[in-house]
């Protein structure tokens, strides 16, 4: 959020740059944390942004863009989606936590979890396994 806030100060010093950079450091940190309310309310500020239309004709942005589009609809997100983002990451978005899962993995698997709850009733788990790029033992596991 302080990101975000950032982003939006008009001030003789920043350069249009810079708040793009801050905004861009706000998807990433809203795309990184804990699904629930908050990140829901925060994609939602950030996807009716006027800068958010420029991030999809940006080669540069253009996977920050999909990432937020998706997480607001609800849809799934591919692993080629996620790999695309993951590029734009820096390291110490990339340490794996508990469970041997990165900050990423962690967030577009609870956010798939939910997606998918909303599509099927009831699903096997060598299905949920497969949308969701796992085995089916670990898709069993698996907690949204």
């Amino acid at each position: 959020m302080k990101y975000y806030e950032l982003s939006t100060l008009k001030h003789e010093s920043l350069v249009t740059e810079e708040l793009l950079e801050l905004y861009v450091k706000s998807i990433v940190c809203t795309i990184l944390s804990k699904s629930g309310v908050q990140r829901n309310r925060m994609l939602q500020i950030l996807s009716n942004d006027p800068r958010f239309l420029d991030l999809e004709v940006s080669a540069k942005f253009n996977a920050h863009h999909i990432m937020v589009n998706k997480m607001t609809a609800e849809h799934i997100i591919t692993a080629d989606e996620c790999k695309r983002f993951e590029e734009f990451l820096s390291d110490h978005h990339k340490v794996l936590g508990v469970g041997g899962e990165s900050l990423l993995e962690r967030g577009v698997r609870e956010h798939n979890v939910l997606s998918i709850s909303k599509l099927y009733c009831n699903i096997y788990f060598s299905e949920l396994g497969r949308l969701l790029n796992v085995d089916e033992n670990r898709a069993e596991k698996v907690r949204g």
